[in-house]
């Protein structure tokens, strides 16, 4: 099984990558052109690099010949001011929408999103803490569009936390 992950260069999925690539596992990694952290240090981690648009990232990942998409890709900031909001929609909206949106136009057969414990304040089944955590919920729910309108296998995995060594 081959899939492709997005967010290659946080802080998750630095070392996801990294521990993949020691077990052996087959996967690409969709970096944004802009990005300027890398997660590889002489590795051979394969990178998909989107780019000024010449190809579109449907055709991108349809060339993987992958069969899922681990999106990991968001921006985090925990009390938004004016001038984080594009860049907290355009990342944890309109980016994971574009990934699902090419990934069912490349066939691919499984999304596995990442969500937050922050979507559901005091334990409720929704009450954002954040804007960030109200675009988290904005994906899942895009999601679940295309789940049941192209059979596109989908969940999100709710993360708590993110700590240990290296953090960014």
């Amino acid at each position: 099984m081959k899939f492709i992950i997005t967010g290659a260069n946080g802080f998750i999925g630095k070392h996801l990558c990294r521990r993949l690539q020691v077990e052996g596992w087959e996967f690409t990694c969709l970096i944004r052109s802009e990005s300027t952290h890398t997660f590889f240090d002489e590795n051979d981690i394969p990178v998909i690099q989107i780019d000024d648009g010449s190809t579109s990232l449907a055709e991108l990942i349809k060339n993987e010949n992958a069969t899922g998409v681990v999106h990991l890709a968001s921006h985090f900031v925990a009390e938004h001011q004016e001038k984080d909001l594009n860049s907290l929609v355009l990342s944890n909206v309109l980016f994971g929408t574009q990934v699902l949106d090419a990934s069912v136009k490349a066939g691919i057969k499984w999304f596995l999103n990442t969500g937050t414990f922050w979507q559901h304040y005091n334990g409720s089944e929704y009450d954002p803490v954040n804007l960030y955590a109200a675009t988290k919920q904005a994906l899942e729910d895009i999601g679940r569009y295309y789940a049941n309108a192209h059979g596109l296998r989908f969940c999100t995995l709710k993360l708590c936390d993110t700590y240990g060594p290296n953090i960014l």
